[in-house]
């Protein structure tokens, strides 16, 4: 049974666009090109250069109020 109270994989999608898009850089190695992957706690950011991924909790209305408080969000990059 879902609550009044659980996130959706799609406020969550916004809110890690949204941020994303602010800075423009979405990996440390440079890259802006990235995919997401819901899962159901959470959201993967995944560098379509480099591979690496940053995975942000996304369970609760908590999860995602402090996602939305956040300025940035990048994916820490993988050193070649």
């Amino acid at each position: 049974m879902v609550s009044h109270n659980s996130v959706t994989g799609t406020q969550c999608s916004f809110a890690i666009f949204s941020t994303v898009s602010i800075t423009g850089q979405a990996c440390a190695c440079g890259s802006e090109r990235y995919r997401m992957q819901v899962r159901p706690a959470a959201v993967d950011l995944i560098c379509e250069d480099c591979g690496a991924k940053l995975r942000i909790g996304a369970a609760t209305d908590e999860d995602l109020d402090r996602l939305c408080c956040r300025m940035t969000l990048q994916i820490p990059g993988k050193k070649g």
